[in-house]
Parts: structure tokens; C-alpha cells; sequence
């Protein structure tokens, strides 16, 4: 949009606009079209006027700057009606075929606030095959593919799990369809060999969890083996990592905000910032624990309440100690469950298909979702 200050202009806030502070800045982010933008507020201005959604008293460079970013948008726009409109075009004219798939459903940690039933259920070479000669015959009829590697913990089997990524870019590279992958990872057997094959092969989004220093993550997630640490060898697999000389990848570090870690806080962001300090390939997510299910009394313990403005904090001290904390670049396609996406399916490791993560604790329940043609 084009800025033309006149006293019949009406504009105000967008319905769907975000907003975070970090540091001296504030980032701004619309669900409508993805922008994102971040601003100075010396004389706080802009929160007021995010607060009070009123445009009074902010200065005209500022206006001009939220108004062509759509942060403020005309007053009648219709944005219910746009965001139907991106609804169905989402639903029905995405083009990208997202998988999401489960090598196995076991894990070698035994995290408190865990609401999986850990279940010692691998897949097979036969499922494996099939899903192959699935995206042999279809992949070629998309635009790009996007898989998502979860569990449990996928990297259990690691040859498995690189040989799978890697007879799919080579699929992907016949049928000349773009590939690109993510996983979810304790990040346990993600040693760097590990890393650096699964790099090659496009699988270049991670997300590896640290839950505080060595005694407070080691009390929240330990391994199955009470032998093992499981904080030195995560902590010892990234720092290997941020050593390498890989370009083209992220690892987003989630940290389950517990209580015992809000009052060793500054020790932990010590820590990360010794390691990844100045590291744009690194940045750090802050989670609240909350109950999805199947907590016992004592794990209830942990549960933080809504760490919203505790976030916002969070993100401020990872700024004054040279992290980088994760801002989401808001499209609507992420934000739109799998279940109501056309083109996006969940592969599950007996080769059943359902639409939704949420509907996995019933294939494992022996009820049965469509199976792979």
C-alpha cells in the first residue's frame, strides 16, 4: 500500500498482527501476508499505540512505515473475509506435498513432562519401500515436497533414518521436484557425521532440546540408560556442530521454561552464550511445560503458567547475551493444522496414513486409517 496522509484516511491496527519487544526493538509480524518488520520506539510510542490499538499521538514517519508494511491497514478492509480467502487457497490450491513421518515410536529419554506411551515399534524396510514407491509415482505432480521426521525419537536408527533421506532427494532429483526437510530430535545420536549426512540430503531444520544447566536438564530428561548423561552428550553434538564448517542449515534450541530454571537462569544463558554466541545458524525457543496428557502429580509440579510476557523477557536477556532468539515468520500455511490440508499426510510406522499428529495414539490403538497404495 501507498502511504497518502489525508484527514479522511481511516486506518487502524490489523486484526491479526503480532508483536514482540527485543531490546530496543520491536518486532512486528501480520498472519495475513507474512511480513515481518522490526522498528525502534524511543519514546514508546509504538507500544501504545499496539496496546491501545489508537493511532493518536504516534508520529506520521512511524504510521507511514506500519501502514505500508500492513501492520496498520484501512478501516474497511474486510480482513475476516481475506483470511477465508487464504483459508481456501491454503486448503485447496497448495501445490506442496507435506509429509510427516514416523521411523519409529520409541525413545532413549524418559522426560517427566513426556505425554507419549513409549513404544518400542520401529518401521520396517517393506513401509519404508512403500512410501518410497509412493513418492516415486507422485511426487513428480507437486511443486515441492516438505517432509518432517518425528517420533519418538527418529534418529534411533540413524542408518535408517539417512538412508531413507537420502532415496528421497534422489527421487526428488529424478523427477527434478524441490526437497527440503525437517526434524524433531532430542538431539542425543545427532553426532556430527550424523549431522553433516543428513545436511547433504536437504534435512536442513532442527529443533534439539536443552532444559537448563547439566542437573536441572538431566532431572527433566534422562536417559533411558541411568548411565548416561544425556545434557554433556546433546551439549557435546552441538557444539561439534557450531565447530563445523556447515553454512545452510538451523538448529533451533527449545528449552522448556521449568521453575528451577527461571532461578538458574543466568547461569544457563551463560552457557549458550560460551557456545553460540553470535551463530545465526543457532537460535533459541522458549516453551512453557504445560499438561498434554498423562502427567503424573510430580511432573505436575513443573508446569509453568502462561510464559507469554516471560517470553518476552526471555527473548530481551538472549539479546543482551548475543543469542538468537527464534521469531516466526508467520505463513499461513504453518499455522494451518495437517488435517485440513489437501496435499499433507502423516506416515506412520506400520504404513497406515491418517491426517493429524493428534490422531497417531490410534493407529497405535489398532485402529486403522487408510494404508499406502
Amino acid at each position: 500500500m501507498n502511504w497518502e496522509q489525508g484527514d479522511e484516511m481511516k486506518i487502524r491496527l490489523g486484526k491479526f498482527v503480532n508483536w514482540d519487544k527485543c531490546e530496543d526493538y520491536i518486532i512486528l509480524s501480520n498472519l495475513l501476508d507474512g511480513n515481518v518488520i522490526k522498528l525502534k520506539s524511543p519514546d514508546n510510542s509504538v507500544e501504545r499505540l499496539l496496546e491501545s490499538r489508537s493511532v493518536e499521538n504516534v508520529d506520521d514517519r512511524i504510521i507511514k512505515v506500519l501502514y505500508e508494511n500492513n501492520i496498520l491497514v484501512d478501516d474497511d478492509i474486510n480482513e475476516d473475509e481475506l483470511i477465508d480467502q487464504k483459508y481456501y487457497k491454503a486448503v485447496y490450491d497448495n501445490r506442496e506435498l507435506h509429509l510427516v513421518i514416523y521411523p519409529t515410536t520409541a525413545c532413549n529419554l524418559r522426560c517427566k513432562y513426556c505425554w507419549e506411551s513409549n513404544t518400542p515399534s520401529f518401521m520396517s524396510e517393506e513401509v519404508k519401500d512403500r512410501i518410497l514407491k509412493f513418492l516415486k509415482r507422485e511426487v513428480r505432480y507437486y511443486k515441492s515436497l516438505f517432509v518432517s521426521w518425528f517420533g519418538g525419537e527418529p534418529l534411533l536408527d540413524k542408518k535408517f533414518l539417512i538412508n531413507f533421506v537420502q532415496d528421497i532427494k534422489r527421487i526428488c532429483l529424478e523427477e527434478k521436484t524441490p526437497f527440503i526437510s525437517n526434524i524433531t530430535t532430542n538431539g542425543y545420536n545427532l553426532d556430527i557425521d550424523t549431522f553433516t549426512a543428513l545436511v547433504k540430503s536437504n534435512l536442513l531444520y532442527y529443533q534439539v532440546t536443552l532444559d537448563g544447566p547439566e542437573a536441572i536438564h538431566n532431572s527433566l530428561r534422562p536417559h533411558a540408560d541411568k548411565n548416561c548423561n544425556s545434557y554433556q552428550t546433546i551439549l557435546k553434538n552441538l557444539i561439534d556442530i557450531q565447530r563445523s564448517k556447515l553454512k545452510h542449515f538451523n538448529i533451533t534450541i527449545r528449552v522448556n521454561v521449568s521453575r528451577e530454571l527461571l532461578k538458574n537462569i543466568k547461569e544457563f544463558m551463560s552457557i549458550l552464550k560460551q557456545h553460540f554466541a553470535g551463530d545465526k545458524r543457532f537460535s533459541i525457543i522458549w516453551h512453557q511445560i504445560a499438561d498434554w496428557g498423562g502427567l503424573n502429580d510430580d511432573a505436575k509440579q513443573l508446569l509453568t503458567e502462561d510464559i507469554t510476557d516471560l517470553s518476552r523477557q526471555l527473548n530481551m536477556m538472549s539479546y543482551e547475551y548475543g543469542l538468537r532468539p527464534f521469531v516466526f515468520k508467520p505463513k499461513f500455511n504453518d499455522v494451518l493444522c495437517s488435517a485440513c490440508k489437501k496435499n499433507a499426510y502423516i506416515f506412520n510406522i506400520d504404513g497406515t496414513i491418517s491426517k493429524c499428529v493428534l490422531c497417531h495414539d490410534i493407529v497405535k490403538d489398532n485402529q486403522t486409517p487408510q494404508n499406502i497404495a
